[in-house]
């Protein structure tokens, strides 16, 4: 997913992937290797441990509640933003 994303829109893409877990993790280390920008949102009952090992990646970890709007919408799948727009969902 990230490297297509890469591929297609180059380093302005925007990796956003809602996960406080292995899954948000993956997508954090894929955005430092691309070189692009990831932003994880996690659950209030993400443990310290897990947001420290995802920021230390380079991503911005979002906290969101425990099941937030914004969160119902991101868990539908990873989204892939150029230039503030949504372009892809994988």
């Amino acid at each position: 997913m990230s490297q297509k994303a890469y591929e297609k829109h180059g380093p302005k893409a925007h990796l956003i992937c809602s996960s406080g877990g292995n899954a948000g993790l993956a997508v954090a280390y894929a955005g430092r290797q691309l070189g692009i920008k990831a932003t994880i949102v996690v659950p209030l009952t993400t443990n310290e441990f897990m947001k420290k090992k995802i920021i230390a990646e380079g991503a911005e970890v979002v906290v969101e509640g425990e099941v937030s709007e914004k969160e119902k919408c991101l868990t539908a799948g990873h989204f892939i933003y150029l230039d503030q727009r949504r372009l892809e969902t994988y």
